[in-house]
């Protein structure tokens, strides 16, 4: 029988050795880190080193893991002295290039297969030193195929594990084994989902900025990814319009100071092939020389490796996104296919800001009023144009307000303060009226239509000054109804109210009473005037004739120029032939009264023919009845002539 199973034997016969209930603890273990979550990794693995340590009488238990860098990595450890794992455990590189693939191995402390970092100084490799002839078991963390690290404990003086307690360690190594590699996975989805989130983030950061504002938002956005990856620097290269990159942008990490100016551009043809536009999203790594050729991040000072993400858009636009972190890491399919990504989100961000900042210049450039209203109604924006429609100075007099605010309240069609006229997608080229801020009225051609913005819906409407044309088109209006001598109605307006009058002749209850009275003028002996004293002044006492018959005429009634001098005044209804008759005597007083033109005094008399519709039921009737009436009363000379189908009297010289 050999020294250790003698020892053993003893052992197993004193009661003295580890704790029997090693098994039950493995289950325990095993219960827990099944269930645990992620966030509770490292107080989980202390609580199942405790548990087993305490089982099998170790004075450490330690677990580390290999990582990209190639060294072993401290991971969680108990230990029964609390100052031994105190602060940071270093590195451990590999004795003989990688971990053996034994299950379980018994060996003293100096035949372990690593080595710390330091080599000689065993000091450095706390977690695994305890006391003096300790005894150190070693058990491969399998991960897949190869060993990914290992589970180390220390026992204590004089105590010898059997193969159970070893088969135990070995089974609490690969539950731990399989934990890390869970709490892994649960970490690389978040991170992933999270990477995400961060591009998702990048388009709101990029919502309603200009200049400088999206440079920030992008310099946000390289923070989050660099904190997320854990990286050494990020640096955006542009190609511009002249063929050559740019360095935009660049994000260090914190502790890291580089020099604050960017390298000079670099010419297209001089970068490397990741660097060159080719239409592909492509992702390579920076050799020591193409380091060298960007000369960028030289200034760090730490040893780097380079990742390259090219960038290119539909629009001809390229670049590339240069990642630097630490020598030997490993990249994950997510980190490259989210960075390639995220690389190419940029450029179309970039370009989108640019299309905003050209329509943006257009907006303010346009010269047609453009106007940005909320759901609400409220003006978000305005153009040049809009604020100089209505008499103001800057946009900023006019923001906030409703359309009711600058709209005539008087309107046209009831359009003056409907302020859903503003919101309507059918409001195509409707002319409105607005409040200067002058109190004056301007008028507008208004298109309105919705669009979203920012996720927000908002009304875009164009408004078209109007003003001048709508005014030349009243003074046309006017000319095509005015009497350009006098500046009363012509015949062609006077037919048009007649018809409207006419048209209205049976609504009227009172049969006795008419629709429209006409009083037809005619000014006697006004030839005689113009061969005396010529036609000019014949044409000022035809203004003047003008001038007294509005003076005596109602609001309502409608004063008219045949030509020559004739004249007809028009009295709306309801009107009989008494108040009619009474209209024209005022308006014969008034004519016949002297009047002064050119220091000359002239006086003048009129024939006045009065028709009313109750009998002449057509303009052409009503106007003949009038004109009988008239040339009957000038037969007369004087005295009252019904005759004619309606009231004629003659005016006579005083």
């Amino acid at each position: 029988m050999s020294a250790r199973d003698q020892r053993l034997e003893a052992v197993e016969e004193s009661g003295d050795g580890p704790g029997p209930n090693i098994a039950a603890s493995v289950v325990d273990i095993a219960a827990e880190l099944v269930q645990a979550p992620a966030s509770a990794e490292i107080t989980m693995l202390e609580w199942a080193f405790a548990r087993i340590g305490a089982a099998a009488d170790a004075s450490v238990v330690a677990a580390r893991e290999l990582r990209d860098d190639g060294l072993l990595h401290f991971v969680a450890g108990w230990s029964q002295i609390d100052q031994l794992l105190a602060g940071e455990q270093p590195p451990l590189r590999l004795r003989h290039g990688r971990v053996p693939r034994q299950l379980v191995s018994a060996t003293r402390l100096q035949d372990m297969p690593v080595i710390p970092m330091s080599t000689g100084d065993a000091d450095d490799w706390q977690d695994l030193m305890g006391y003096e002839s300790q005894q150190t078991v070693f058990i491969p963390m399998i991960a897949s195929a190869e060993p990914k690290g290992f589970l180390c404990m220390v026992a204590n003086d004089g105590v010898i594990w059997d193969d159970r307690i070893l088969s135990a360690l070995s089974t609490v190594t690969a539950l731990v084994t399989q934990f890390r590699a869970r709490v892994l996975a649960e970490r690389s989805m978040q991170r992933e989902i999270a990477f995400n989130e961060i591009q998702l983030k990048t388009g709101d950061r990029f919502l309603g900025v200009t200049g400088d504002e999206a440079n920030d938002a992008l310099m946000a956005t390289l923070n989050d990814v660099g904190r997320l990856l854990d990286v050494i620097a990020i640096a955006v290269w542009e190609r511009k319009a002249e063929q050559r990159a740019h360095r935009t942008l660049r994000w260090l990490k914190d502790g890291i100071v580089g020099d604050p100016l960017p390298p000079d551009p670099v010419d297209i043809d001089a970068l490397p092939k990741a660097l060159r536009p080719s239409g592909l999203i492509r992702t390579s790594r920076l050799t020591k020389d193409s380091h060298e050729m960007m000369a960028d991040f030289d200034d760090l000072g730490v040893d780097r490796e380079s990742l390259v993400v090219q960038m290119t858009t539909q629009r001809g636009r390229g670049g590339a996104l240069v990642v630097a972190y630490t020598p030997g890491r490993q990249w994950a399919r997510w980190e490259i296919a989210g960075l390639e990504s995220f690389a190419n989100r940029i450029l179309i961000l970039r370009d989108e800001l640019a299309m905003e900042e050209q329509l943006m210049a257009s907006f303010h450039a346009a010269p047609v009023g453009i106007t940005i209203r909320n759901d609400q109604g409220r003006l978000v924006d305005c153009n040049e144009a809009f604020v100089s429609f209505l008499g103001y100075t800057s946009e900023v007099e006019l923001l906030g307000s409703l359309p009711e605010d600058v709209m005539d309240n008087g309107g046209t069609a009831g359009h003056g303060a409907d302020p859903e006229i503003w919101r309507d997608q059918k409001a195509d080229r409707i002319e409105l009226p607005f409040t200067r801020k002058d109190g004056s009225i301007a008028w507008g051609r208004l298109s309105a239509r919705l669009l979203e913005l920012g996720r927000e819906l908002m009304t875009l409407t164009h408004v078209e000054d109007i003003t001048a044309e709508r005014l030349e088109r009243i003074h046309l209006q006017e000319r095509a109804s005015t009497d350009e001598l006098t500046g009363v109605a012509n015949r062609h307006q006077m037919r048009v109210t007649l018809k409207q009058l006419l048209a209205m002749e049976s609504s009227h209850a009172d049969p006795h009473s008419a629709s429209a009275a006409v009083l037809l003028l005619d000014l006697d002996g006004f030839k005689q005037i113009n061969d005396l004293h010529g036609h000019a002044v014949g044409d000022r006492v035809l203004q003047h004739v003008s001038r007294r018959l509005v003076n005596q005429s109602r609001d309502a009634d409608t004063v008219v120029r045949l030509g020559g001098d004739e004249f007809v005044v028009i009295l709306p209804g309801p009107v009989d032939l008494d108040a009619a008759q009474d209209a024209a005597m005022r308006i014969r007083n008034a004519v016949s009264q002297p009047l002064t033109v050119d220091r000359r005094e002239i006086r003048l008399t009129v024939s006045v023919g009065v028709a009313t519709s109750t009998e002449n039921r057509s303009v052409d009737s009503l106007l003949a009845a009038a004109d009988k009436a008239m040339y009957a009363a000038k037969r007369v000379g004087g005295e009252m002539d019904q005759s004619a189908g309606g009231r004629a009297f003659v005016t006579v010289v005083e």
